[in-house]
């Protein structure tokens, strides 16, 4: 009788706890630099994708951002495309570089 009941707990406790360990975030922190002179992107905006979560990198690049493994970020600034970056095991120390973007006005109305 003893074994059923311990059962019967192990099997609540799986049920209810389940749903949280799936969706456990985990926090990662990075750097996000520049292909062309590896120096440090200050004010990049930090995003995960599909929601309005985000962030934004300090004068140094540095960010911390919670994240699902499995997340993609959108990482865009000013004067920079914007690039895609998948979460996977690495939680710590990313470093993210990021390609220049240029874009001309085709018409000036004055």
């Amino acid at each position: 009788m003893t074994q059923i009941i311990s059962r019967f707990y192990g099997f609540l406790f799986l049920i209810i706890f389940s749903p949280f360990l799936m969706f456990a975030q985990k926090v990662i922190t990075g750097r996000v630099m520049s292909t062309t002179d590896n120096l440090p992107l200050g004010a990049t905006t930090i995003l995960i994708k599909g929601t309005s979560l985000g962030t934004s990198t300090d004068a140094n690049g540095y960010f911390t951002l919670g994240v699902k493994t499995g997340d993609v970020l959108l990482i865009s600034g000013i004067g920079m495309k914007q690039q895609e970056y998948s979460i996977g095991a690495q939680t710590e120390n990313l470093v993210i570089f990021v390609q220049p973007g240029t874009s001309e006005l085709s018409e000036v109305v004055v």
